[in-house]
């Protein structure tokens, strides 16, 4: 179906021939028509833009240099009071991104298992995904539950995660799959 200068027309191909339906006009006393016309184009072009620019891949890089965690060391979560930085000899490329590792112990601990000091949701907002949100996060604003790194956006979205983080873990849980099998990242 298009849109050809105020006249919806359908192009229905039967038998090889084409036929034209015109289903209506759109003359300049229909503002209603109008304004709901140009929402649905609004609203498709934000979607569309959306999974063309918000989400770059699975793993949040937000740097522009394809680094993971802003650099840090994601081994270091673990264990650690405090996460440190990774040093840029020290790399690993894994799911896209550059990860960055302090130390060659934490790096051949990630290289074994990966999977296992990856931040959830990609190192997207734990909170903002369990809302439906993708969203950056800061490196140093963490939570580590159950032996899993989750990553906030700021000091109250770890707040409000620690708070409720059983039921939140669920519901981003279940918005992270959904996103993933959408092909959004």
């Amino acid at each position: 179906m298009a849109l050809f200068f105020g006249l919806w027309r359908a192009d229905i191909g039967v038998n090889g021939r084409t036929k034209v339906a015109e289903v209506g006009t759109m003359k300049p006393r229909d503002p209603f028509a109008y304004i709901f016309i140009m929402s649905f184009v609004g609203l498709a072009y934000g979607l569309w833009s959306f999974g063309a620019s918000g989400m770059k891949g699975t793993v949040f890089t937000g740097d522009g240099a394809n680094v993971a965690i802003n650099g840090y060391d994601p081994v270091s979560y673990f264990g650690d009071e405090k996460p440190k930085i990774g040093s840029p000899e020290l790399l690993e490329h894994w799911k896209g991104a550059v990860w960055r590792f302090s130390s060659a112990e934490n790096l051949n601990a990630f290289a074994k298992n990966p999977q296992h000091y990856m931040p959830q949701y990609g190192g997207y907002s734990a909170v903002g995904m369990a809302k439906g949100k993708v969203t950056s996060t800061t490196p140093e604003v963490f939570s580590v539950i159950n032996d899993k790194l989750y990553l906030h956006h700021d000091l109250d979205a770890k707040r409000k995660w620690d708070a409720d983080a059983k039921q939140l873990i669920g519901t981003a849980n279940k918005r992270w799959n959904r996103i993933k099998a959408q092909g959004s990242c």
